[in-house]
Formats: C-alpha cells, sequence, structure tokens
C-alpha cells in the first residue's frame, strides 16, 4: 500500500503485479476520499447535530460539574450509527478481521475527534 491509497477509495479489484490490464480500463481506478463533496458534508452535519444534542441536553438537564461526559455519549452514539449505516452496505462492509479491526478504531477516533469539537477543545493553539 502506498501512501495515497490512505486518500483514494479504490473500485474495483488492484491488479496482480504483472497482470494485463484490458485496453480502456485504468487500473485501480478510484475515488479520492478527502476531496469529494461528501467528505465537506459528513462532519459538519455530524458536529452540527451532537452540537445541537448537547446544547439542548445542557438546557433540558442544567450543566453539572463534570457533565462534559454527555457530549462525549452524544458523539459516540452518532459515530456508532454512521458506523452502522455504512456496515449495512455489503460493497464497503470490512471483509476481514484486520478490516474490522481498523474500521472500529477509525470510527472511535473520528467519534473523539468529534466529541472534541462538540466540546470546544479544537480552538486555536495557544502560542
Amino acid at each position: 500500500m502506498s501512501f495515497a491509497d490512505i486518500f483514494i477509495l479504490r473500485h474495483g479489484p488492484k491488479p496482480q503485479k504483472g497482470s494485463v490490464v484490458p485496453a480502456g480500463k485504468s487500473p485501480g481506478e478510484g475515488t479520492v476520499i478527502f476531496l469529494t463533496p461528501k467528505s465537506l458534508l459528513s462532519f459538519p452535519v455530524a458536529s452540527g447535530t451532537a452540537v445541537m444534542l448537547w446544547k439542548v441536553a445542557q438546557r433540558v438537564f442544567g450543566q453539572p460539574a463534570g457533565a462534559d461526559w454527555v457530549a462525549v455519549l452524544i458523539s459516540l452514539v452518532i459515530g456508532a450509527i454512521i458506523f452502522m449505516v455504512v456496515i449495512g452496505d455489503s460493497q464497503v462492509r470490512p471483509k476481514s478481521l484486520s478490516q474490522w479491526i481498523v474500521a472500529v478504531v477509525v470510527g472511535l477516533v473520528n467519534s473523539l475527534y468529534l466529541a472534541t469539537s462538540v466540546l470546544g477543545l479544537l480552538g486555536r493553539p495557544h502560542a
């Protein structure tokens, strides 16, 4: 796997080393994940939803000391819903144990990244 493969979603199987690619077909055609319009929407929509739910919870239940765990829980639930929707598609569902482990870890990290956004922990770096 090359560094570029991290950011490219390949369509179809990768050609084997030394194999012949039929005319008119590009080997390993794919979509750049970071540059798709969907990537512009996925985090802001999830983040906006999490912030909205967090603000409603604060208003309804108050803001007791140490209640940041509610924002983390909201973010984990949103991450779990997105994960379940994605793995519901048999074409993109992880196939091997290692792919499942990577998918779960990346989903967890993205959920925690969402929580840091909701809690305002991603502010301007201190000089």
